[in-house]
């Protein structure tokens, strides 16, 4: 069900001519949820969308509220929020510890992979059944603090041994390129190694380009955009194709250094993760040290109920690859319409930020493809692709 991406790059004369991003995704899957009731949807939605499925299914709870008009606590809907947050939290990690050693010639660090799902599937279980905290207006059971923070202590652990090669506190204490520098120098973890490589080879700025952050968008203006099927395929917002990813949502003084420097090269894309990283972390347990779990997207405002039409509820959630939204359409309590617009329409548009980004790319082929390859990881599809690099035929 998830399809795949085939990205071309065509290269001559020490740089990228073409740029060409096709997607074999099925964007309008959802489609097998027309004339299904709420509840069969709630359990179908885990099987067709197993990649962030924890966003899937907030996302389409908060769609099918607003939808029937009902509202989740506030506790609930902060719980939710903490295993989104998680499930971000372990897609980060997985390409921090599967994909970047590899780019330095080191093998992945399965074992400690192992060891972050092991630390998700407890943080589950510390507030209950899933099934009863997505149900519509699911009830948000007592979370004892101390389980959590046992928790976000064994993952503070594997992070200083693992990924910053340091306590977090003091990592969080970089600030610099020249700091930034100096730890990547003397670390031992892939991400280190892997920052080094970059600063080394004169990567920092590659892929450098122009690029729109997504507005927030109200839910008003969604509404109205995800009407239209080929919006789905590959939005854009008033004429201009948007970037949704963690470098969008985090800020930082070494990032705002960083980008001063590079703007929106590799080099910042990566550490923009660490940072996500780092800071979502601090959240895993709310209210402690003044570190609160921020809402990721409520659905905002009550039920559209046409005196003689559907009932539509609008659901969004920062996912751990950007802003995923669900629209649905409910007609005499069965859906007369479902839509879900994911981060990766926005982000790997044929002229999107991925696109922009690769035509930037300046060197031979083998270290464009090097290039090419760590890019597409930063701005991270949810699916596989296939690369291909070479002079057009």
């Amino acid at each position: 069900m998830e399809g795949h991406l085939v990205i071309q790059l065509d290269t001559d004369g020490g740089g990228v001519n073409d740029v060409r991003v096709r997607s074999s995704r099925p964007v309008h899957a959802s489609v097998v949820f027309q004339d299904k009731t709420v509840g069969e949807v709630q359990r179908m939605i885990p099987l067709l969308y197993s990649v962030c499925a924890t966003a899937q299914a907030c996302a389409a709870v908060r769609a099918l509220e607003q939808a029937m008009g009902r509202d989740a606590s506030e506790e609930t809907n902060r719980q939710r929020d903490c295993l989104v947050n998680m499930e971000t939290l372990r897609e980060h990690l997985w390409r921090i510890l599967l994909d970047w050693p590899l780019s330095t010639g080191d093998p992945a660090n399965n074992a400690c992979m192992t060891d972050v799902l092991a630390v998700q599937g407890d943080y589950r279980l510390a507030f209950g059944l899933e099934a009863e905290l997505f149900a519509l207006q699911g009830d948000g059971k007592r979370v004892e603090q101390e389980r959590l923070i046992g928790l976000q202590d064994r993952l503070l652990e594997l992070l200083h041994r693992h990924v910053f090669d340091m306590p977090l506190e003091r990592w969080s204490e970089i600030v610099s390129y020249e700091q930034l520098i100096e730890w990547s120098t003397g670390g031992h973890s892939a991400s280190a190694r892997l920052m080094n490589r970059i600063v080394n080879q004169g990567w920092s700025d590659s892929g450098a380009c122009d690029s729109m952050p997504l507005p927030n968008l109200s839910p008003a203006q969604l509404e109205q955009e995800m009407q239209d099927g080929a919006f789905i395929e590959q939005p854009q917002w008033q004429g201009r194709c948007c970037e949704t990813t963690s470098l969008i949502r985090v800020q930082s003084p070494l990032l705002d250094d960083l980008q001063a420097r590079f703007a929106n090269g590799l080099l910042v894309r990566l550490v923009a993760r660490l940072q996500e990283v780092a800071t979502l972390t601090g959240r895993m347990v709310p209210d402690r040290g003044g570190a609160h779990a921020r809402p990721l997207g409520k659905a905002a405002g009550k039920a559209t109920e046409p005196a003689n039409g559907p009932a539509i509820g609008l659901g969004q959630v920062a996912a751990a690859r950007g802003q995923l939204v669900h629209r649905v359409e409910l007609t005499h309590g069965r859906v007369s319409d479902y839509r879900i617009l994911a981060p990766t329409e926005w982000n790997f548009h044929p002229n999107g930020v991925l696109a922009r980004a690769l035509a930037a790319l300046r060197g031979g082929a083998p270290q464009i493809e090097a290039q090419a390859r760590l890019l597409i990881n930063a701005i991270d599809p949810c699916v596989g692709y296939d690369l291909v690099v070479g002079a057009e035929d």
